[in-house]
């Protein structure tokens, strides 16, 4: 009952997120905000891929104090992504997203928790090193970056 009760003070923390454009369902909204909530104090969370900030709200809204770093060129390239890059363009139209971003999670009152590094991974950290480690198909993936930020 009590798991109930929290997890409905979650989701209505959370509502704001609909708003936002971007692709994340209920479920990975509620994953990433506690995820988030589990960090220890001062956390620093780097976000690769922010769009228009949907799952940046969640991991801001689920961190007690700390950082999200969202990394983004905001200019709708896709990176590697190439077949999405078309979907990327049209959603985009014409809009400035790195404003449309600020707008969105200042509207939010997140704005405070978020560090914005527009660019490219590789161009945003200088020093880059990175670990993976694929244990299976059906566990998580799991990537340590190390770069200053």
């Amino acid at each position: 009952m009590f798991r109930f009760f929290i997890e409905k003070q979650i989701r209505r923390k959370l509502e704001p997120y609909r708003g936002i454009d971007g692709w994340l369902t209920d479920e990975e909204a509620l994953g990433l905000y506690r995820l988030a909530s589990k960090l220890p104090p001062d956390a620093t969370v780097v976000e690769i891929g922010s769009w228009q900030g949907k799952s940046t709200f969640c991991l801001a809204s689920g961190l007690r104090s700390g950082k999200v770093h969202a990394i983004d060129p905001f200019d709708a390239s896709g990176g590697f992504d190439v077949r999405s890059e078309k979907e990327y363009m049209e959603k985009k139209a014409g809009h400035d997203l790195l404003a449309r971003f600020r707008e969105n999670m200042t509207a939010r009152r997140v704005m405070d928790k978020i560090v914005v590094r527009q660019g490219v991974l590789f161009a945003v950290c200088g020093r880059f090193q990175s670990y993976r480690s694929l244990v299976h198909r059906r566990r998580p993936f799991r990537a340590r970056l190390h770069c200053r930020l």
